[in-house]
Formats: C-alpha cells, structure tokens, sequence
C-alpha cells in the first residue's frame, strides 16, 4: 500500500506503437506537475526564494557541490514550499479515536485508521509515529523524542524514509524543503540566519552535497525507525503518540498521489536508470554500512518478501553481511521490515527500486 491507500505498481504502462505515445505521456506528467505546483502554490511564502525552474533561483551555495550539478534540478515550487513542521502536537492513542470521530462529522475526512502507514520511532523508551498521509505534504518534521532532536523524513516520489538525529558535531540543526532535488530525491537545507551559511543535505545519502558543512565532513546519523501499519504500530507500543492533522489544511491532506503511482514515468531525471523491464516504482528494502563503499550495500524488492511470505516460509530472515536479519511481513498492507536491532553501523533504508539504484548502482539484490 502507498501512501494514497492503493497498491504498489507491478507494471510499467503499455502502449506498443506509435508516434502519440510521447505526446500521452508528456500530457500526463504536464498534468501531474501543474497538479504538484497548485497544491505548493497556497502554502509557499510570497517572496520565497527559487522560481521553480534554475537551480541558481534558490540562492544556494553550490561551489564545492559533491555530485553533478547538472543532476540538481528545481522541483517546480520554492524554497519552504513544501512547509516543514517543527515539535508537531503529538495525541495518544485514545486521544486520536476521538480526533478521528470528530474529523468525520466536522470534515468528512479521516484522521488515521489501522490500516495507514506510519513511521514508528522508539527512543529511549518513548515511542512515537507520524503518518505517511501527512508527511507527503510536509516531508521533513522536526521533533525531540526522550530529549533528542530528530528529523523524520518522507520523499512520496521516491517512497523513501529515513530518520536522523539532529546533532551534527555538537550542534543542534533545523531542517526545511530546499525546492531542489537529486535524482528525483528530496534534498534538505539546514537553516541559518544567514543563507550562505546553509548546506544542502541529500536524504537518500544521509549526508551534505553543497555548502559549508560538506568541508566540515558532516554526516547524519540514522535513527532507527520502521514504516508499517498504525493498527500494529499501536498494538506494539501502546504508549505511543501520534501526529496530529493540522486541521487548517484538511483540504490539503484530501489529496493524494494516485496519480503518480498509477504509472512507472518519474517527474525527474535520474542516472543510473534501470534495466528495461524493471519497475521503477517496486519498493525496496536498502541496506548499507555507513561509511562502506556503495559496493557494501545491498537490496530486497519487498515483492520477493510477500511471495515467501505467502507461501508461508516463517520466520523471514535475509543475510546481510555478516548478519542475520529476521523481517517481520506484513501482505496486506505490502510491507516489511526488520525486526529488533541491526549490528553497529548497518542501515535500513525503504524506498522506490529507482533512487536505490540511482544512488547506489553498484548495489545487488540480496539472496536471502
């Protein structure tokens, strides 16, 4: 399931011939587009900066950039147009039943039932999860769990999660939406009262690709954090406490991404493309070693993971390295994930098939 309810793509549309092929398709991502910058147009700042079109627009400092250049592209809306939230009102479980009942009589919408994604994170005994329904229109949210600063992160293009903690060399940073991506992936800004003292972060990388903390070798490190169904989340940590919908953008949160998940086309350019054949779209499960060479990582189509689970091979566990790791299934919402704690430095990443191998193209499937 994604974050609009429906499933996971297993085909790339299939048009044979002809000419209007191209032309159908441009038409489709011209309407997904204007669609993408109607929604961020009634929630960016007037004179933000970043015309949505040149990187230059956005003021960054890109002098000592660490990837292409010409692989940085605008994402159509301006810095902060994607409205990052900082110390969001948290309910517990209790309290987001009755937030529920009341956003189904006064709003005709949902707050979140069983069935929604979430990312759960644990720390320090305090549990907490926000749901993936309200990041896709925030994508970055900065929190403190057990007094420490997180960023919990979602891309919904890249279906890509990853929470971090927020201290970086002793200091403590706040993160926004720059309007930039890489590869088709979100990248974060760390914000400074100075603008050409901010960083762009990629979140697929974990670490800065332009500005001064890239001379600083700067690196997040990786919180560990699970995407699964608020009805087991719930049922796992019954403490826990849930991100509340902002009620002033209920009209917001209606929208959805079937569009772009009802296709296998991306909005942006990406190198490294795969294979003709394989789905951009199928969700993954990335490993790596933080600080390991590209070639140390590895991956699992979360496909592969439902058909053993289906066909009733229990427990699930995969080798990863030198570890074995047990992945708990869940088929009907199509997800997994691993269960208990992962050896010192190993990272769990959940992400479209396409940013994975984007990113790391030397990466190969892992034979559980």
């Amino acid at each position: 399931m994604n974050p609009s309810g429906g499933h996971e793509p297993v085909a790339r549309l299939d048009f044979r011939s002809g000419g209007w092929i191209l032309l159908v398709a441009g038409v489709l991502m011209a309407a997904i587009a204007a669609w993408r910058v109607s929604v961020w147009v009634m929630t960016s700042p007037s004179d933000a900066p970043g015309d949505g079109r040149t990187v230059a627009s956005y003021g960054f400092s890109l002098g000592n950039c660490t990837v292409s250049r010409d692989a940085l592209v605008a994402a159509g809306f301006p810095k902060d147009g994607v409205v990052a939230l900082s110390e969001p009102e948290m309910l517990t479980v209790e309290a987001s039943r009755t937030f529920h009942a009341e956003l189904r009589k006064n709003f005709h919408h949902k707050f979140i039932v069983p069935s929604d994604p979430v990312v759960g994170v644990e720390v320090g005994g305090e549990a907490r999860a926000y749901p993936l329904r309200l990041l896709a229109w925030h994508q970055i949210v900065n929190d403190t769990i057990a007094d420490t600063p997180i960023v919990v992160t979602y891309d919904p293009l890249c279906d890509s999660t990853a929470v971090f903690d927020r201290r970086v060399a002793g200091e403590v940073m706040t993160f926004g939406v720059s309007g930039l991506v890489w590869n088709g992936n979100l990248l974060m800004y760390d914000r400074r009262p100075v603008p050409d003292q901010e960083s762009l972060w990629s979140q697929i990388l974990a670490a800065p690709i332009a500005g001064p903390a890239v001379d600083e070798q700067r690196r997040l490190e990786v919180v560990p954090a699970t995407v699964m169904p608020w009805g087991e989340w719930s049922q796992r940590h019954p403490q826990t406490r849930v991100m509340k919908l902002d009620v002033q953008r209920v009209q917001l949160y209606k929208r959805t991404f079937a569009q772009y998940y009802g296709h296998d086309d991306l909005m942006f350019p990406v190198a490294n493309r795969l294979d003709p054949g394989q789905v951009n779209k199928r969700r993954v499960l990335g490993f790596r070693r933080r600080g390991d060479h590209p070639s140390r990582t590895g991956y699992i189509p979360i496909e592969v993971l439902l058909d053993r689970a289906e066909q009733g091979v229990s427990p699930l566990t995969i080798q990863v390295e030198d570890q074995r790791i047990t992945l708990a299934v869940d088929v009907d919402a199509r997800r997994a994930w691993p269960v208990g704690e992962l050896s010192d430095g190993l990272e769990c990443i959940p992400c479209f098939h396409f940013i994975w191998r984007a990113t790391y193209p030397d990466s190969e499937a892992i034979d559980g």
